[in-house]
């Protein structure tokens, strides 16, 4: 993936775990706002890691890819080898390469037996496209369908008119304004920014980790974008950080007062 990004190129990730916390990470920012980088996750974005929401991540990396190349992995164990097999065995939704320079291994050599194919190593863009485009080699034995129940749906209750008519504006009328309630991480961060605003003592972000709680790369991403809101001050020598005591005024705050001159009338 980084090796995708530094030549420019655009690139999806799969989170299994740590999304929140990925995103806030400057060196992703920046990508993340030019659109260059895409980052998506099943989880909750706060989500620890957790081995079975690796496993189960495979499922929509395979399905967002147009093939997969897997350069190494373990024979029967590992998230590597078991999305690789479910694809091969199962659900077959992208043609499957194994790496085929360098030195092989079990596990690679297992998955092509299950069908995978050699690497071609494309030495242009064309040959590259086609390597995409593969088609999927289907086995004779048809995969299983998951069948849903769909159950009858009972025609809607009418209200009662004096419910109907509850918060009814004309059209004349302009419809009450909807407050959208603060996600947790915006909420997380309010309270953050109004703990350190009264932080009138420097401290380094080791210790504000401390007092947080958290780690000291969450502390000072935190303490990196109170800087650039202007809530903070950031000193060296030694590095740390203190509440502004001085805030700018804003520049078009309040109408400028009128300057008043007091002239005395000349002897004639």
């Amino acid at each position: 993936m980084r090796g995708a990004l530094q030549a420019g190129g655009l690139v999806g990730g799969v989170m299994a775990d740590s999304l929140e916390k990925t995103v806030m990470k400057r060196e992703h920012r920046n990508m993340l706002m030019d659109g260059q980088l895409a980052l998506i996750s099943p989880y909750d974005p706060s989500a620890g890691f957790n081995v079975g929401h690796a496993m189960q991540r495979n499922k929509l990396i395979y399905a967002l890819a147009d093939a997969a190349l897997v350069v190494s992995s373990d024979y029967q164990k590992g998230g590597t080898w078991s999305g690789a097999a479910e694809q091969l065995d199962k659900l077959r939704f992208v043609p499957i390469y194994v790496r085929s320079s360098g030195e092989t291994s079990q596990g690679l050599d297992a998955l092509q037996k299950k069908g995978a194919r050699p690497w071609p190593n494309p030495g242009d863009a064309a040959a590259f496209a086609e390597t995409l485009a593969a088609k999927v080699e289907l086995s004779k034995e048809p995969v299983e369908q998951t069948k849903f129940t769909f159950l009858p749906q009972e025609p809607p209750v009418p209200l009662p008119e004096s419910q109907l008519s509850i918060d009814k504006h004309p059209l004349t009328q302009e419809a009450p304004p909807v407050e959208l309630a603060a996600s947790p991480a915006e909420a997380l961060f309010a309270k953050v920014r109004e703990l350190l605003q009264s932080m009138l003592t420097p401290r380094t972000d080791a210790e504000v980790a401390a007092d947080l709680n958290v780690s000291k790369s969450q502390a000072k991403d935190w303490l990196l974008r109170l800087v650039d809101e202007g809530v903070l001050e950031k000193r060296t020598k030694p590095v740390c950080y203190v509440a502004c005591t001085v805030k700018k005024r804003p520049l078009f705050d309040q109408a400028e007062q009128p300057i008043v001159a007091e002239t005395t009338p000349r002897p004639k």
